[in-house]
């Protein structure tokens, strides 16, 4: 068997392996899946312009002078309803004023927020669904993380939504004029 087919085999495989863990409600093992499956495609791509690369150097042969298809293969189907990768641009670092915190999680974010907020000295106000005194009063569904002060604050959103969360909750604290800003793993750096 040869690599890219090696190759497209795993991808195959993997995608069974997030169906399975996505139908099992096996969050933690869904998202294990999705990274394997990010790096899987990256791979792929760049076996695809690495072997670009090489047709066009050598002028359409190979190595040992037998000629060479520039025919791309076409990835093997998945059954992935919109076969389209969305980007995953990770959070590197959370700036609050002029205070930095390495983060790697989107969850971080406003967890980070609340804990600086606890630094300064302030207290968390309890906020309907998002923060509260103990582990209760959130809906049934929510991802919650307990704090410092041993409250607890629900951090199951999407990156855009934590960002606002974190600046909601700076706001309900008393620092409006804190500059909030999320540094992203491709350099950019989102405001909220």
């Amino acid at each position: 068997m040869n690599k890219q087919n090696e190759l497209n085999e795993h991808i195959h495989t993997v995608w069974h392996q997030i169906k399975h863990a996505a139908n099992n409600e096996d969050w933690p093992a869904t998202q294990q899946a999705f990274r394997r499956m990010a790096g899987l495609q990256d791979l792929q791509e760049r076996s695809r312009l690495l072997e670009e690369q090489i047709v066009g150097l050598l002028g359409n042969t190979s190595l040992n002078g037998t000629p060479v298809s520039t025919q791309r293969t076409p990835p093997i189907p998945v059954d992935h309803p919109d076969r389209t990768r969305r980007g995953t641009r990770r959070p590197q670092e959370l700036r609050i004023g002029t205070h930095r915190v390495a983060i790697g999680m989107n969850n971080q974010i406003p967890i980070a927020t609340a804990n600086w907020i606890l630094k300064q000295g302030g207290t968390l106000p309890r906020i309907q669904n998002y923060v509260h005194p103990n582990n209760s009063g959130f809906t049934a569904s929510a991802q919650t993380r307990r704090l410092d002060d041993g409250s607890y604050m629900e951090i199951g959103d999407s990156q855009d939504a934590l960002i606002q969360k974190a600046r909601k909750l700076l706001n309900a604290c008393g620092y409006r004029d804190v500059t909030l800003a999320v540094l992203l793993d491709d350099g950019t750096l989102r405001s909220g």
